[in-house]
């Protein structure tokens, strides 16, 4: 896999990477990371070819890192994840865009631009607003 990677282009890797980071920190809570499969992975196991031991215990932000691109690609897909979770919040109190921005005491653009998930240039000012229109709360952390 790490090959077949590494053969595409920056751009393809980038998009590839922000896809699978945006599952990543999308991925709720609590669910595991993998579900039992019955027999089948029985079958799998004696299928599939052997993986290749150096890349056994790698991970994916670790080729993104190698690849250059770990921070673009983890700032994309958390704006994102962000733009989505803005807009299911919308969506579930019924919250028109002309509404929330009223509340944010914003522009119907700069709304867009939040809900936007390919605009990553977001203020956590805005981000509060947005949360506090919504009854929630922003929480960040450094890991």
């Amino acid at each position: 896999m790490r090959e077949w990677l590494k053969g595409l282009d920056l751009a393809d890797r980038k998009a590839i990477g922000e896809d699978i980071k945006d599952v990543e920190l999308s991925w709720p809570i609590g669910m595991p990371l993998i579900r039992s499969l019955g027999h089948s992975i029985e079958a799998n196991e004696r299928t599939r070819p052997a993986m290749k031991k150096k890349n056994i215990g790698s991970s994916f932000d670790s080729w993104l890192r190698e690849e250059g691109i770990h921070e673009k690609v983890s700032s994309t897909a958390i704006k994102r994840v962000l733009a989505r979770q803005v807009e299911a919040a919308m969506e579930e109190q019924k919250v028109s865009k002309a509404e929330m921005a009223k509340r944010m005491q914003t522009s119907r653009a700069a709304l867009n631009r939040l809900l936007d998930p390919n605009h990553d240039a977001v203020t956590l000012s805005t981000l509060q607003r947005a949360a506090a229109a919504l009854g929630r709360e922003i929480r960040l952390e450094l890991v």
